[in-house]
């Protein structure tokens, strides 16, 4: 089950990247290179090194900016899809035949059940799955 506050990308650079990115991302353009783990928990581990070492507190994101370093992006800060309005299903009223369906759920075609179309700058993948 997700939540609202689940951690489900990074800000970097003007552009947003899912955590498996992020590592690789920050190594190629930043003197932050790191190399490490693709999980949430071993990124956010991975990155709190590099930060220290720079002098950069991460709890206190208002104090550096989004193109020195990553900043978290929670699930609810993420773009709805306009679509499901972020649900990630859409209620089908029509069924095979022209049969009346109510109360039918299916998967949101627009994001693919994600709920938001914002996607990984560099694998494109939908954020927030």
């Amino acid at each position: 089950m997700s939540r609202p506050d689940d951690l489900v990308a990074y800000m970097y650079q003007a552009d947003l990247y899912c955590p498996r990115c992020i590592i690789g991302e920050l190594s190629g353009r930043s003197p932050h290179a790191i190399d490490g783990p693709t999980t949430v928990a071993g990124v956010e581990a991975a990155l709190d090194a590099p930060a220290h070492l720079h002098g950069i507190d991460r709890m206190l994101e208002w104090t550096f900016d989004s193109g020195e370093f990553p900043k978290v992006v929670f699930r609810h800060e993420l773009q709805h899809c306009e679509h499901c309005q972020g649900a990630g299903t859409v209620g089908i009223m029509y069924g095979p035949r022209g049969r009346q369906y109510p109360g039918g759920d299916v998967h949101c075609g627009e994001c693919d059940g994600a709920g938001t179309a914002d996607r990984c700058g560099h694998c494109r993948e939908r954020l927030g799955h």
